[in-house]
């Protein structure tokens, strides 16, 4: 059965079974490893969290699995995808850190958003006390504002919020509690947040940003991004292909990882208050 026309109706459909608890295992363990190579005292920051697809072989492998991409293209109805960035999504347990509620395409600059999705895979279990996804049923149809809060506690870059009274005219929040290895996708204009962690463990995710082939940037910092193709085929100017990932965690992956890193920032932060990912 298709899932498009109810993700048309929603914004959002969840879940997907990926991976087997098994394997979100092993995906998990490599996580870990990447910390401890690259965290500070345990935490990454900064591009670190970003385009991790680009420099490790295991964030690699979810942005390829073959159960995912069915279903990326199934919602995005094409068999032509690339995928413009991979970023984690860590909640520490037990903290009040938190992503309010917005839409993706706010800031990145792309259209049209119909062509556009995020795919949220987790590593970790995702229950509603560990803060998973919340999405508003049918918010993906318009722009909302956003204000940028700057709060300290806001996972988002610029702690960008639609206002109350704006989010006082959707519909009631769904929840989206995932298991290891499940995935859940959303449209790039769907409404949606999540709470703090208050379990004992962390809850980390990773997530993935779709694009069809005939999705445009508007470049608003003047940056030619780059995407990785992940199936059919591009032929297109308005994306740089990013190169096959070789040596895991290699200087020419990190290379390509600075370079991409830094065009994404350039247009994705022209305008605001902030310059990088927290």
């Amino acid at each position: 059965m298709r899932l498009l026309a109810q993700y048309q109706q929603d914004g959002f459909h969840t879940p997907l079974t990926i991976f087997t608890p098994e394997q979100a295992a092993q995906l998990y363990a490599s996580y870990q490893d990447y910390v401890a190579r690259y965290g500070k005292e345990g935490k990454l920051e900064g591009d670190l969290r970003f385009r991790l697809h680009v420099v490790a072989k295991w964030a690699r492998e979810i942005v390829f699995a073959p159960k995912l991409i069915a279903a990326v293209k199934d919602v995005l109805d094409s068999d032509n995808i690339l995928c413009w960035d991979s970023d984690l999504n860590i909640k520490p347990p037990g903290t009040q850190s938190f992503y309010s509620w917005h839409q993706d395409g706010t800031y990145s600059g792309h259209y049209p958003a119909s062509g556009v999705v995020t795919a949220w895979v987790a590593l970790s279990p995702a229950p509603i006390e560990a803060g998973c996804l919340l999405f508003r049923p049918a918010s993906h149809l318009s722009q909302l504002p956003h204000l940028e809060t700057q709060d300290p506690t806001n996972l988002l870059a610029v702690g960008q919020t639609i206002p109350e009274e704006d989010l006082t005219t959707l519909s009631e929040p769904v929840t989206a509690p995932l298991a290891p290895g499940q995935a859940s996708l959303h449209h790039w204009m769907c409404v949606h947040a999540s709470g703090p962690n208050t379990l004992d463990q962390e809850r980390v995710g990773l997530a993935i940003r779709y694009i069809r082939t005939d999705v445009k940037s508007r470049a608003r910092g003047g940056a030619r991004e780059r995407t990785t193709l992940v199936s059919g085929e591009y032929d297109g100017e308005e994306w740089e292909l990013e190169e096959e990932l070789k040596e895991e965690y290699g200087e020419k992956e990190w290379e390509r990882h600075r370079v991409g890193a830094e065009r994404e920032k350039s247009n994705y932060f022209t305008g605001t208050g902030a310059k990088g990912f927290k």
